[in-house]
């Protein structure tokens, strides 16, 4: 293949639609190198004025959101690229550059005048794109590469693709954090969310049945209360009754009561009577607390309920979570901070690269007007759509692993990045090899091999690219390096 760059048309090269399966199981490599790193300098500016919002460890307790989530995000970059690849920093000897959020532009981008890291150097991040983890990544990569590749044509798509899979290995290794760092703990973790889950499903049956001798309950005093109600009638006749036979001998009661004499009948009358009375005194109290206790009853079978439906939610957790296999190898980002959502859109999919054939600015917040916009018909030859050709060649290499892990396949393009051969204006082809006698070492040169093959690279034949002589015209950059924008 020549130096010219590369533009895909249609499905000139093959396209595969399945995505990586996220077995964690696999994730048991003896690469990357563990140990405790000195804390990264980080100091975080406003692009407003240049005033500084906070340095190292003030960024994490930072009352501007935006600030405290990127600083967050690059220690965590920081570690990966140090525990995984043996790097510190994005000059291997634990340096970073500033970093800059308030960015008008809605663009993320690093830049720098010198060959060597320098004040001069830094990174410029929307808001937007400042909290998003994997497009903090690729310009850390960017950085890290520094200009090494000539930003246009070829190597600059070549430049573009190392920072997107990067990117992309962030993201997996985000994912896989815990188990890379302790498979122990996590089995633990495990243990002890299935003996939670035990305990909430014996609470439940618990409550089930208290909810059921409750109802019990409810039921008897119900019953009570009828029975009561009964009761009361009848008392209420027999008082009526008692007191129409009064009525019917009041004269002969009155004589009696001037000789001072009542008769047996009516003290069993005034006697019974006052015993009814008393009855239905009781059973009227009785029932006043009887309703009491229904409602009582009716709060706490109301509170298990509650319970319950907690319970089923906290089971539902306890689940394991289904990783979402489509969105793992795409760039893309609707973030909370702050409780407001950001949005930033689709941008690349080292699964699909067809997807590269629209314009992968569409996905932005579209009331985003007044922004500026960047000029793809300026891209230094087309970098970041022809960037999906080498990105899906390693996705087609991960995707052929036999159950190795991303993490090799990684492995091999970083050492290929880093090698000191590599030309500024690198090839497609030429990078190709590269990699291709690093997975030697792993034993893996026919998967890489045939990954390439399978986009084009190393094809003889050239059916599968479409060369765009207009995209080398008028497509120089400044002695800066300053890449035009994620």
């Amino acid at each position: 293949m020549n130096n010219s760059s590369l533009r895909p048309a249609g499905q000139r090269y093959p396209v595969c639609k399945t995505y990586a399966p996220a077995d964690t199981n696999q994730i048991k490599t003896n690469y990357g190198i563990q140990w405790n790193y000195p804390e990264p300098d980080i100091k975080i500016y406003t692009i407003r004025g240049g005033r500084e919002i906070c340095k190292n460890n003030q960024c994490a307790t930072s009352s501007d959101p935006v600030a405290a989530e990127l600083y967050k995000t690059v220690k965590k970059v920081y570690e990966f690229f140090e525990n995984i690849f043996n790097f510190r920093g994005i000059d291997g000897k634990g340096k970073i550059a500033k970093l800059y959020i308030n960015w008008q532009e809605h663009n993320a981008q690093w830049s720098c005048s010198s060959e060597t890291i320098n004040e001069v150097c830094q990174f410029k991040f929307n808001n937007t794109f400042a909290v998003t983890e994997e497009v903090v990544a690729h310009e850390y990569f960017h950085a890290i590469m520094n200009g090494r590749l000539t930003y246009k044509g070829q190597s600059g798509a070549l430049d573009e693709s190392l920072a997107d899979v990067f990117g992309i290995a962030f993201k997996h290794w985000s994912i896989d954090k815990e188990i890379l760092e302790n498979d122990n703990n996590y089995q633990l973790k495990r243990q002890e969310l299935n003996d939670h889950k035990t305990q909430l499903l014996k609470h439940q049956g618990s409550n089930n049945h208290e909810i059921q001798e409750l109802n019990d309950y409810k039921n008897q005093l119900i019953r009570q209360q009828e029975s009561n109600n009964r009761e009361i009638q009848q008392i209420n006749q027999e008082v009526i009754n008692i007191r129409k036979i009064r009525t019917t001998n009041n004269r002969e009661i009155q004589e009696l009561n001037k000789r001072g004499f009542l008769t047996l009948a009516q003290h069993e009358s005034n006697n019974r009577e006052t015993q009814l009375l008393k009855r239905k005194t009781q059973l009227l109290e009785q029932q006043k607390l009887n309703k009491r206790e229904v409602k009582r009853i009716d709060r706490e079978m109301l509170n298990i309920s509650k319970i319950q439906d907690l319970n089923e939610h906290k089971l539902q957790l306890l689940k394991p979570q289904e990783l979402d296999n489509s969105k793992i190898w795409l760039i893309t980002g609707q973030i909370l901070v702050n409780r407001k959502t950001w949005w930033i859109g689709n941008l690349r999919d080292l699964s699909i690269p067809s997807t590269m054939e629209r314009n992968y600015k569409q996905d932005l917040d579209e009331d985003k007007q007044d922004l500026p916009r960047y000029d793809e018909e300026n891209d230094y030859g087309y970098v970041h759509d022809n960037s999906c050709i080498p990105s899906h060649a390693f996705y087609l290499a991960c995707q052929s692993g036999s159950g190795r892990t991303w993490g090799i396949i990684a492995q091999i393009w970083f050492r290929a990045s880093q090698n000191r051969t590599l030309e500024n204006n690198e090839t497609f082809e030429t990078f190709a090899h590269r990699t291709i006698e690093v997975a030697k070492e792993f034993e893996m040169a026919d998967i890489v091999h045939q990954a390439w093959s399978s986009v084009g690279v190393l094809s003889t034949i050239s059916d599968n690219i479409v060369y765009d002589e207009k995209s080398e015209e008028d497509q120089f950059q400044s002695p800066e390096y300053k890449h035009v924008g994620f």
